[in-house]
């Protein structure tokens, strides 16, 4: 019987406070995931283009383009678009979770987060992100099978 080693999951921490990306990255890696960082709604673009990512935690607020925008971009994107996103941010209004919820981020978490909470939902999207990617591999599969792909 082979057993295969799971690839620990890999997630996109963005924010453009260093501090609150250095303190959320550390406790992911103590907990044995891959943390990738951005800064930026372009270096977020830039990470999806070029690394499988599990799930993306960011940031509303930031300067040059907010969190919604890089949602609104993401959904754009064949690399982006099934990406489960927690949308974390200082404001806790309807407004903003209604444009995330409208932009489809799986998580809304408001600051300061508890960091048992925000692994609990990370490790929780993991699994969905695995599912999806299975799900669309065998689609995939199929589809070449019958000439649709």
């Amino acid at each position: 019987m082979t057993h295969r080693v799971a690839t620990p999951p890999t997630v996109l921490v963005v924010d453009d406070s260093r501090d609150f990306v250095n303190v959320i990255s550390r406790f992911l890696l103590r907990r044995g995931m891959r943390v990738l960082t951005a800064y930026s709604g372009r270096e977020c673009l830039e990470q999806v283009c070029r690394h499988a990512i599990d799930v993306i935690i960011l940031d509303v607020m930031m300067p040059g383009m907010s969190g919604l925008e890089v949602c609104t971009a993401l959904r754009q994107t064949p690399a982006g678009r099934s990406i489960p996103v927690i949308l974390l941010t200082a404001r806790d209004d309807l407004k903003t979770r209604l444009a995330g919820v409208e932009l489809g981020i799986s998580e809304y978490m408001v600051k300061p987060v508890q960091s048992h909470e925000l692994l609990a939902r990370v490790q929780t999207q993991v699994e969905v992100s695995r599912h999806m990617r299975m799900l669309d591999d065998a689609l995939s599969s199929v589809g070449s099978l019958y000439g649709t792909a």
